[in-house]
């Protein structure tokens, strides 16, 4: 917090040096001073001002702009001194204290240009004037034609006189100032990369024309047959801010005259003089370099191609463009040179390129640049550029379609034909836009051409601040992801030999069909003589140091019943290990004899300490393809479960247990038959302890109905509550077991306590139900440690024994399974905190399935919060209604309640509105004793309000980590009617913030109350009057784009009923009256967001090309465009505009359909992304074929029922 205004003087200076110190400034006297030196001016402006009403030592509206502003850029010092300098330099030319009051965009201008660029900041300080342009007019983002260019600069240079220094000084001012504009709207995100790069192309060919023309006026020609052709960024209208332009001079016939126009048009783009040179002329690109002719013929330069040209010098001509001067003579030579591109095979053009960028990297390499070059290095721009030449190379000449000297308009191309898939497509373009960005903010840092990532770490967090990343560790993330996405890409295209490229369902379907399981081939059995042979002989091979010995063999007479030994060194777990493997190689145990340690078993063998020995009779359970006589199948199986068996019981015994645990958890439940958990049957077992005398052992004697991997869910149960298994005699008859286990503590000492024998009766029968459930759920190993968890923390609860029974029922199980293995932010955000409140909404599945009313919510809100009048209280009431109510929501979600589509985020949208009215109401109740009833200008009339919702909010599309937008608008200016009164604007601010602070969000993103979306965002009041809500949204206010908008969203959502009607009717003045959408600017904040939030090789299933906002944005685009003369379809919602615009015939019903399908696809997989951690940082995908891929795919299968396969995304 800052120093309020009137404490801004020299006897307050230490303790204001102290407040900026704490607001996180690294120079807080020099800041401080800079704060008194503006408010100086401000106070001599405002004495001469001798009409104005306000009052000077009332604290003006741009210093608590100004304050926000500073607070909230990276780099407060160097922000604050900008404004500093501006106020002085401009305090003498115009009002500029009227500017910062009444437009706050304009601070917001100074602080985003001082963060991103010390050129642009410079060129706006030198002229001041600007910066009313740039945030009064509402068109500072059109773009403009190269004519409008050229002649807005013609008129410029006229109104300097005549002569030619002066034209060409006034020139180069007019270009300062259009990159100024450009720059600005680059730094706001209000033009993408490809409009930006145009922009400043066009510019370009602007002042080459004019250059042009100045030399013909000199040399007193009015037409001459002289074309400028230019190659590279400017060529491909992709120019950096400070990029070089390249250039050719072509001519009919060669003259004199044609030699001094040349050249004098070179001198006025290149010659420095003030304010300094318009840009960097390279010409070595024509024929011999730096040694041919300024100017070439035709003929002259269609013959150098043919005989002397490099492969380098004809990928140069991909980009050949005319820009200025004679254009039938430019059209003429494009015409003429490109067929002589095209002469090379694949091999020699693959073979230059490969060989020019080994040259070019080992330079870098040399000087310790490789990896630290965004144009040139590793992963580079140029790996991108030199891949797309090398296809338009081999492939132009059959398909003239693919050619375009616009680096990203030829990566369109090339995946529409199919020389690059659409992953490539994405990745390249999302690289090459992400490391043109960097070079564009190196480059704007002082207008130099440098491509090279900054060494010193004060100059990578600029550079990180400049592109919107919070740190420099994020920026070099996402610069080394793409660099690595860009250069895979690059060597497997610049190969010799062809690619086939597969696309990512392609991919997946090979990964899908390469393992093949065990029991996929059906081997025999190698069987033993005698039993006591094949023990001798698997003790011995087990003192040799071998892990395990498996031996099996098949039963005379029973040819599905197989014989199963298995001896090994003893591990922590070892029976849910066998147990497990057994399962998971769909081997069923119907009897046998298992111990650890010195003694004998049921059949007679012997079991040496430190070793473990499992006899069991077994049955395959999956049909064979084969005879199970096959000779190598026993042998095979046997192997495997030997290998494994030892691998996990070295990680257990090398503290990796949980590992183990996690590995055949996950294992299991993918193995198991779905149908054998698909009924909520009862799972019970009856569990009787009997204590032995004079043993650590108790006896466990354990009836029950069968089911799969009986044994693996009571040993693993077992062991995770630590315990440890001695001995287990195993019977199953039919469809029931009767086992006896003998078990003790893991640390070798007998179960004494009362409390850890209640802990082995439920390990035995409410864990190892549990685990009956687990291959229901998504996250099995998670599901089952959290319940454990959760069972540990009810044991103390008065309710234990209640909570226990309830436990039992199988679909309470069934419910508690499904919630804990989904997850995370559900155990975390709620059960484990708060068990004791809401584990009873989990134990009653039958009233979750039930959706309660918007009338029983009230009354019972009504019921809570009207207890009392204590603002503490209220908002306690209101936060544990909203975080119960929540939990039942989302409950009912993952249950599969919620159905169909869209009936979560009704439940969730209402739920929001009421918990936002009755938190405006005790916010209300707080204020007005203060500061009394806001009322209107004439002193009378109560000031009516609404607050309204955005974003999902406003669209009823919210979702898990969905967070509140709002927005509150008042009718008029005025003021409180109590002792401490304020103007209405302060206390709405005040109203609106209290609800944003009282609403407490119980994890980042969930039911956040967020009030950015509100005029001049963070510069601006929380609160705004209808007039100037009207003023700020207009076709001709200051409001960016991307806000206006935003506005499709709003809905107004409390208040007071009768203003609901004007705000609705002023919002949809604002979005509709033009019936016109900015698509530019649209592509400009999509760019912004990919490349912010996208990391490099992967896909964002909300962000990246073709994700859930371009569906949205699309359907606003046919609002914006055609609400004005559709009523209906000014809704907030996206699905119910995008079926009346189809009923409209907007678009064609097949595309309602498909992009429909696909809307609800991306909303159903983005919900089952968040609600695994509960908020909205990152919705990347999982790499396919991964753990966390096939889990993503399980939940959208079992959360939405979904019948669209995740493979099909790309599709």
């Amino acid at each position: 917090m800052l120093p309020s205004f009137d404490n801004l003087t020299e006897s307050q200076l230490e303790a204001n040096v102290s407040l900026f110190r704490a607001a996180g400034f690294s120079d807080p006297e020099a800041a401080v001073r800079a704060m008194m030196r503006i408010t100086s001016l401000w106070r001599d402006a405002f004495e001469q001002k001798s009409e104005s009403k306000t009052d000077p030592a009332e604290e003006p509206p741009w210093y608590w702009s100004l304050q926000r502003v500073c607070l909230e850029a990276p780099l407060k010092d160097f922000v604050l001194n900008v404004v500093d300098q501006y106020v002085r330099n401009a305090h003498e030319q115009f009002d500029v204290f009227a500017l910062i009051n009444s437009t706050p965009r304009a601070l917001g201008i100074l602080a985003r240009l001082a963060c991103a660029s010390p050129f642009l900041t410079q060129t706006l300080l030198a002229d001041p004037p600007c910066l009313t342009t740039l945030a009064l007019h509402g068109r500072t983002s059109e773009m403009k034609s190269r004519e409008q260019f050229a002649q807005e600069a013609t008129n410029a240079m006229t109104a300097s006189g005549r002569k030619r220094p002066q034209m060409l000084s006034e020139l180069r001012r007019f270009q300062r100032r259009e990159v100024l504009r450009i720059g600005m709207c680059d730094a706001f995100g209000l033009l993408d990369l490809r409009f930006v790069t145009l922009q400043l192309s066009l510019l370009a060919d602007a002042m080459v024309e004019c250059c042009l023309d100045l030399a013909l006026t000199e040399a007193k020609v009015a037409d001459l047959p002289l074309a400028v052709i230019s190659l590279g960024k400017h060529g491909g209208e992709e120019l950096n801010y400070s990029s070089d332009i390249d250039l050719v001079l072509i001519c009919d016939q060669d003259s004199a005259v044609v030699q001094r126009v040349a050249r004098l048009t070179i001198d006025g783009l290149a010659e420095d003089m003030p304010p300094g040179f318009l840009y960097r002329v390279d010409l070595r690109l024509r024929p011999w370099g730096e040694a041919g002719p300024l100017v070439n013929t035709i003929s002259g330069y269609a013959d150098y191609l043919i005989q002397d040209a490099a492969t380098w010098e004809k990928q140069a001509m991909l980009k050949a463009r005319v820009v200025a001067g004679d254009m039938r003579v430019g059209k003429k030579f494009l015409k003429r040179i490109r067929p002589l591109l095209f002469t090379d095979s694949a091999v020699d053009i693959r073979r230059s390129i490969q060989q020019m960028k080994e040259r070019i990297e080992f330079r870098l390499r040399q000087r310790g640049k490789l990896n630290s070059e965004v144009k040139l290095g590793v992963g580079s721009i140029r790996d991108v550029e030199f891949l797309v030449q090398s296809l338009q190379l081999i492939h132009g000449e059959l398909e003239p379609r693919v050619l375009n000297s616009n680096t990203l308009d030829s990566l369109v191309r090339l995946a529409e034909f199919g020389l690059i898939s659409a992953e490539w497509y994405r990745h390249l373009r999302a690289g090459y836009v992400f490391l043109r960005t960097v070079e564009h903010s190196l480059q704007l840092l002082h207008n130099q051409q440098t491509h090279e990532l900054p060494v010193d770490e004060r100059q990578r967090e600029w550079l990180a601040h400049r592109m919107d990343y919070p740190d420099a560790a994020t920026l070099m993330r996402r610069f080394d992801e793409h660099r690595h996405a860009v250069r895979s890409i690059f060597d497997e295209c610049l190969q010799f030999e062809s690619t086939t490229l597969h696309s990512v369902a392609a991919a997946e379907s090979m990964i899908a069909q390469a393992p093949a399981t065990m029991l996929d081939t059906v081997l025999s059995w190698h069987a033993l003589q005698e039993r006591q042979l094949r023990l001798e002989e698997i003790f011995a091979g087990v003192d040799a140091g071998t892990e395990a010995i498996v031996s099996l063999r098949q039963i005379p007479a029973r040819t599905d019943h197989w014989d199963l030994i298995v001896c090994g060194k003893d591990f922590s777990g070892w029976l849910s290990v066998i147990c497990g493997l057994l399962s998971i190689y769909h081997l069923d145990i119907r009897r046998g004899d298992a111990l650890t340690g010195e003694g004998i078993n049921g059949f007679g063998d012997h079991c040496v300490a430190g070793r473990f020995l499992a006899c069991f009779e077994v049955r395959l359970e999956v049909p064979a393809t084969e005879p199970l006589s096959s000779l190598t199948f026993a042998e095979n199986l046997a192997t495997s479960l030997q290998e494994e068996i030892g691998r996990l019981g070295q990680q257990s015994r090398g503290s990796s247990i949980e590992d183990v645990r996690a590995e055949l958890l996950t294992r299991f439940c993918d193995a198991v038959p779905q149908q054998s958990v698909s009924e909520p049957t009862s799972a019970d077992v009856d569990v009787e302890l009997i204590r032995l005398p004079d043993s650590v052992l108790t006896q466990m004697n354990i009836t029950g109905a069968d089911s799969w991997g009986f044994l693996y869910e009571l040993a693993s149960a077992l062991s995770l509550s630590r315990f440890r298994v001695l001995r287990a005699i195993i019977d199953a008859e039919g469809s029931r077991v009767r086992d006896v286990l003998y078990v003790r503590e893991r640390n070798g000492r007998p179960i004494e306590s009362e409390e850890r024998l209640q802990e082995l009766q439920l390990a035995a029968t409410l864990i190892k139900q549990f685990t009956h459930w687990l291959p229901t759920t998504n996250d099995p190993h998670h599901a089952l440690a959290r319940f454990r968890d959760l069972v540990s923390r009810l044991q103390p609860a008065v309710a234990w024994f209640d909570n226990m029974k309830s436990l039992r029922r199988p679909n309470v199980l069934h419910a508690v399974a499904r919630v804990l293995g989904i997850s995370q932010y559900l155990w975390e955000a709620f059960l484990q905190s708060r068990h004791q409140q809401l584990f009873p909404l989990l134990t009653n599945p039958e009233e979750l399935a039930i959706r309660e009313c918007r009338e029983t919510l009230m009354l019972e809100l009504d019921q809570a919060c009207d207890r009392t009048y204590d603002a503490t209280a209220a908002w306690a009431a209101l936060n544990e209604f909203k975080d119960r109510h929540l939990f039942r929501i989302d409950m009912r979600h993952v249950l599969g309640h919620c159905r169909p589509f869209g009936a979560f985020s009704e439940e969730l949208t209402e739920l929001a509105e009421l918990v936002v009215c009755r938190a405006l109401e005790i916010a209300w109740r707080q204020l007005v004793p203060q500061y009394g009833q806001p009322l209107c200008e004439d002193g009378i009339t109560e000031c009516p309000w609404v607050v309204a919702g955005l974003g999902k909010f406003g669209g009823i599309e919210m979702g898990f980590a969905s967070d509140i937008e709002l927005m509150l608008i008042f009718a008029e200016a005025g003021r409180t009617a109590g002792a401490d009164s304020v103007s209405n604007a302060v206390f709405f601010d005040h109203l609106v913030n209290a609800v944003a602070s009282g609403i407490a969000a119980p994890q980042d993103g969930i039911f956040h109350v967020d009030l950015r979306m509100r005029p001049f965002g963070q510069a601006g009041s929380g609160a705004v009057s209808l007039h100037d809500f009207e003023k700020y949204y207009a076709a001709d206010g200051p409001a960016w784009p991307y806000e206006r908008q935003a506005l499709v969203k709003f809905r107004c959502v409390a208040g007071n009923t009768g203003f609901r009607a004007a705000v609705t009717v002023a919002c949809h003045r604002a979005i509709y009256g033009t019936g016109q959408f900015d698509f530019v600017a649209m592509r400009a904040m999509r760019e912004r967001q990919i490349r912010q939030l996208v990391h490099g090789g992967a896909i964002n299933v909300k962000l990246s090309d073709g994700g859930i906002v371009d569906c949205e944005y699309a359907v606003q685009a046919l609002q914006m465009t055609f609400g004005d003369e559709f009523l209906t379809l000014r809704h907030p919602n996206t699905l119910r505009t995008l079926s009346e615009a189809a009923r409209l015939s907007l678009i064609d019903p097949a595309h309602r359909q498909s992009i429909e399908r696909a809307y609800v696809f991306l909303r159903e997989l983005i919900d089952c992304l968040r609600m695994v951690r509960g908020n909205a940082k990152d919705l990347t995908l999982p790499t396919p074929g991964t753990r966390d891929w096939k889990m993503l795919a399980r939940r959208l299968k079992s959360i939405h029922d979904s019948d669209v396969p995740l493979e099909e995304l790309e599709a």
